[in-house]
Protein backbone atom coordinates (compact mmCIF):
# COMPACT_ATOMS: atom_id res chain seq x y z
CA UNK A 1 0.00 0.00 0.00
CA UNK A 2 1.45 3.40 -1.03
CA UNK A 3 1.99 6.04 1.59
CA UNK A 4 0.07 9.30 1.45
CA UNK A 5 2.48 12.19 0.80
CA UNK A 6 2.90 14.42 3.82
CA UNK A 7 2.90 18.21 3.70
CA UNK A 8 6.67 18.18 4.23
CA UNK A 9 7.28 15.76 1.35
CA UNK A 10 5.18 17.94 -0.97
CA UNK A 11 7.14 21.03 0.07
CA UNK A 12 10.56 19.44 -0.37
CA UNK A 13 10.65 19.74 -4.19
CA UNK A 14 9.78 23.43 -3.84
CA UNK A 15 12.54 23.95 -1.27
CA UNK A 16 15.04 22.07 -3.44
CA UNK A 17 13.95 24.09 -6.49
CA UNK A 18 14.50 27.37 -4.61
CA UNK A 19 17.95 26.29 -3.51
CA UNK A 20 18.85 25.13 -7.02
CA UNK A 21 17.70 28.48 -8.43
CA UNK A 22 19.80 30.40 -5.93
CA UNK A 23 22.93 28.25 -6.18
CA UNK A 24 22.75 27.77 -9.95
CA UNK A 25 22.37 31.50 -10.54
CA UNK A 26 25.47 32.18 -8.44
CA UNK A 27 27.40 29.35 -10.09
CA UNK A 28 26.58 30.54 -13.61
CA UNK A 29 27.50 34.11 -12.73
CA UNK A 30 30.82 33.29 -11.06
CA UNK A 31 32.14 30.06 -12.56
CA UNK A 32 30.87 29.66 -16.13
CA UNK A 33 33.42 31.12 -18.54
CA UNK A 34 31.14 31.52 -21.56
CA UNK A 35 30.16 35.23 -21.41
CA UNK A 36 26.83 34.62 -23.15
CA UNK A 37 25.84 31.93 -20.64
CA UNK A 38 27.04 33.95 -17.66
CA UNK A 39 24.71 36.78 -18.75
CA UNK A 40 21.50 34.78 -18.23
CA UNK A 41 19.05 35.24 -15.37
CA UNK A 42 17.43 32.19 -13.82
CA UNK A 43 13.74 33.02 -13.50
CA UNK A 44 12.34 29.75 -12.13
CA UNK A 45 13.19 26.15 -11.33
CA UNK A 46 10.65 23.34 -11.13
CA UNK A 47 11.72 20.02 -9.59
CA UNK A 48 9.78 16.80 -10.04
CA UNK A 49 8.39 15.09 -6.94
CA UNK A 50 11.06 12.38 -7.04
CA UNK A 51 13.79 15.08 -7.27
CA UNK A 52 15.25 13.47 -10.41
CA UNK A 53 14.60 16.31 -12.87
CA UNK A 54 14.95 20.08 -12.55
CA UNK A 55 13.45 22.27 -15.26
CA UNK A 56 15.41 25.51 -15.24
CA UNK A 57 13.83 28.59 -16.85
CA UNK A 58 16.04 31.50 -17.87
CA UNK A 59 16.03 34.79 -19.74
CA UNK A 60 18.75 36.53 -21.69
CA UNK A 61 18.92 39.79 -23.58
CA UNK A 62 19.51 39.86 -27.29
CA UNK A 63 17.93 38.42 -30.38
CA UNK A 64 17.00 34.91 -31.45
CA UNK A 65 20.57 34.10 -32.51
CA UNK A 66 21.84 35.02 -29.02
CA UNK A 67 19.22 32.73 -27.49
CA UNK A 68 20.36 29.87 -29.70
CA UNK A 69 23.99 30.43 -28.69
CA UNK A 70 23.05 30.55 -25.00
CA UNK A 71 21.07 27.30 -25.32
CA UNK A 72 24.09 25.61 -26.91
CA UNK A 73 26.35 26.95 -24.16
CA UNK A 74 24.01 25.67 -21.47
CA UNK A 75 23.97 22.21 -23.05
CA UNK A 76 27.78 22.22 -23.07
CA UNK A 77 27.93 23.37 -19.44
CA UNK A 78 25.29 20.98 -18.06
CA UNK A 79 27.77 18.33 -16.86
CA UNK A 80 29.94 20.94 -15.15
CA UNK A 81 26.90 22.56 -13.54
CA UNK A 82 25.57 19.24 -12.27
CA UNK A 83 28.96 18.29 -10.75
CA UNK A 84 29.33 21.66 -9.05
CA UNK A 85 25.76 21.61 -7.79
CA UNK A 86 26.19 18.11 -6.34
CA UNK A 87 29.03 19.44 -4.17
CA UNK A 88 26.87 22.35 -2.99
CA UNK A 89 23.53 20.64 -2.36
CA UNK A 90 24.41 17.23 -0.92
CA UNK A 91 21.34 15.45 -2.23
CA UNK A 92 21.19 11.67 -2.57
CA UNK A 93 20.54 12.13 -6.30
CA UNK A 94 21.37 15.30 -8.15
CA UNK A 95 18.53 16.13 -10.52
CA UNK A 96 19.21 16.25 -14.23
CA UNK A 97 18.89 19.76 -15.59
CA UNK A 98 16.71 20.75 -18.52
CA UNK A 99 17.01 24.38 -19.60
CA UNK A 100 14.14 26.32 -21.15
CA UNK A 101 14.04 29.89 -22.36
CA UNK A 102 11.40 31.71 -20.30
CA UNK A 103 9.14 33.49 -22.77
CA UNK A 104 6.90 35.02 -20.11
CA UNK A 105 8.86 38.30 -20.08
CA UNK A 106 8.62 38.54 -23.87
CA UNK A 107 4.87 37.87 -23.70
CA UNK A 108 4.51 40.48 -20.98
CA UNK A 109 6.38 43.04 -23.07
CA UNK A 110 4.12 42.30 -26.05
CA UNK A 111 1.01 42.72 -23.89
CA UNK A 112 2.37 46.02 -22.52
CA UNK A 113 3.04 47.24 -26.06
CA UNK A 114 -0.47 46.27 -27.17
CA UNK A 115 -2.01 48.04 -24.18
CA UNK A 116 0.08 51.16 -24.88
CA UNK A 117 -1.07 51.12 -28.53
CA UNK A 118 -4.67 50.74 -27.42
CA UNK A 119 -4.32 53.63 -24.96
CA UNK A 120 -2.84 55.83 -27.70
CA UNK A 121 -5.68 54.94 -30.07
CA UNK A 122 -8.28 55.70 -27.42
CA UNK A 123 -6.51 58.96 -26.60
CA UNK A 124 -6.61 59.95 -30.28
CA UNK A 125 -10.32 59.07 -30.50
CA UNK A 126 -11.11 61.09 -27.37
CA UNK A 127 -9.22 64.09 -28.79
CA UNK A 128 -11.38 64.04 -31.94
CA UNK A 129 -14.64 64.79 -30.05
CA UNK A 130 -15.71 68.34 -29.13
CA UNK A 131 -17.23 68.82 -25.70
CA UNK A 132 -19.84 71.54 -26.35
CA UNK A 133 -22.18 70.36 -23.61
CA UNK A 134 -20.21 72.16 -20.88
CA UNK A 135 -21.14 75.73 -21.88
CA UNK A 136 -24.95 75.72 -21.72
CA UNK A 137 -26.29 78.50 -19.46
CA UNK A 138 -29.75 79.00 -17.98
CA UNK A 139 -31.45 82.29 -19.03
Amino acid sequence: MAREPTAGSRQRPARVADEIRRQLGELILRRVRDPKVSAISITDVEVTGDLRLARVYYTVGGDEQDRVEVAKGLRRATGFLKREMSERLRLRYMPDFEFFYDESLDRGARVDALLADLARERGAEDGDHDDTQDSEEDP
